[in-house]
C-alpha cells in the first residue's frame, strides 16, 4: 500500500512510485546496496542517449555489487534552459511529456514531475518520498540515490565545489552524495580519466563524496556522441527522414514533435 505524502509538491508521481515498489518487491536484493539513478539534464529534447547512459550506468553499478530499482530523468528549470538556450528552450511540461513518452517501454524508469533546480536537491527530494511511500517494502532499509553526470560536468562541479569548501574552511555539505561519472569517448578522454581518477575522486572521497568512473569501453560499446543541439538543427530543418534512419529518437518522442513542430515553434 502507498502511504500518502503530505507535502502538496511532488518530485515523483504515483506511476514513478509504484514502479520503484514493483522493483522492491522482486526478489534478489537481499544484502545489497539499493540505489536508484538520477538523470537530470535540459531534455531539449531527450534522445536515445539519455537513455542508452541510464542502461549503460544501471549495469556499471548492478556490476559493482548494487541493486538497482529505479532511475529518473530530472528535466532542468525553464529558467535554466531559457538562460542557456534562449529562444530554442521548450517548457517543462512539453520536456516532460516528451521523456514520458521516451520512457513508456521501460518499467523501471520514470520522469520527476518537479523541475530540476540542482541535482543534489532533486536526489534528495525523490529519495526522500520513495523512502516515505515505500517504506513498507523497504522495510526500514534506506535507499541511495546515484547522481549521473557526464565527465565535463563533473569537472567543471567539483572544481566549483572545491573553491567553496576551501573559503568554508573544509566544512563540506556533499556527504553521502554518490555520483557516477560517464566518461564520453574522445581524444580528451585519456587525459580527463587521469585527471578525475587522481585528483577529483580523492578530494571528493575527503569531501564525503562516493565518486565513480564509468569508462567508455566499460558495460557495453561506447554511447553514440548524439546532442540535443544536432537534434534541434535537423528539427529546424524538418529533415524528419534523417531523424528517422539515425535513431537519435525513440519512435514515439519523433511522433509527437512532428506532429506538434508548430505548436512548438509558438511556444519557443
Amino acid at each position: 500500500m502507498t502511504v500518502p505524502i503530505d507535502t502538496g509538491e511532488r518530485f515523483c508521481d504515483e506511476s514513478g512510485i509504484a514502479k520503484v515498489r514493483k522493483q522492491l518487491s522482486m526478489s534478489g536484493y537481499i544484502g545489497s546496496r539499493l540505489a536508484f539513478l538520477l538523470l537530470s539534464g535540459s531534455f531539449n529534447p531527450i534522445h536515445t542517449s539519455h537513455l542508452r547512459t541510464l542502461l549503460k550506468t544501471r549495469k556499471y553499478v548492478e556490476n559493482l555489487g548494487w541493486t538497482v530499482v529505479g532511475g529518473f530523468l530530472a528535466p532542468s528549470s525553464d529558467a535554466y534552459v531559457q538562460e542557456k538556450l534562449g529562444a530554442e528552450g521548450l517548457p517543462l511540461r512539453w520536456r516532460i511529456a516528451l521523456c514520458e513518452l521516451a520512457i513508456e517501454e521501460f518499467d523501471w524508469v520514470s520522469v520527476c514531475v518537479k523541475e530540476e533546480l540542482s541535482s543534489k536537491w532533486a536526489c534528495d527530494g525523490i529519495r526522500s518520498e520513495l523512502e516515505h511511500c515505500c517504506c513498507d517494502v523497504l522495510d526500514r532499509r534506506r535507499l541511495t540515490g546515484v547522481e549521473i553526470m557526464g565527465s565535463d560536468t563533473v569537472v567543471r562541479i567539483f572544481s566549483k565545489i572545491l573553491m567553496e569548501n576551501t573559503a568554508k574552511g573544509g566544512r563540506s555539505t556533499q556527504q553521502g552524495r554518490v555520483i557516477c561519472c560517464v566518461l564520453r569517448p574522445g581524444s580528451e578522454s585519456a587525459a580527463q580519466s587521469k585527471y578525475i581518477e587522481g585528483v577529483l575522486v580523492p578530494a571528493a572521497a575527503d569531501l564525503g563524496v562516493e565518486l565513480m568512473l564509468l569508462k567508455p569501453t566499460l558495460c557495453g560499446p561506447p554511447l553514440e556522441p548524439v546532442s540535443s543541439s544536432a537534434v534541434r538543427e535537423l528539427i529546424s530543418k524538418g529533415d524528419w527522414e534523417k531523424l528517422r534512419s539515425n535513431g537519435w529518437l525513440q519512435r514515439s518522442v519523433l511522433k509527437a514533435i512532428q506532429t506538434h513542430n508548430k505548436r512548438f515553434q509558438r511556444t519557443r
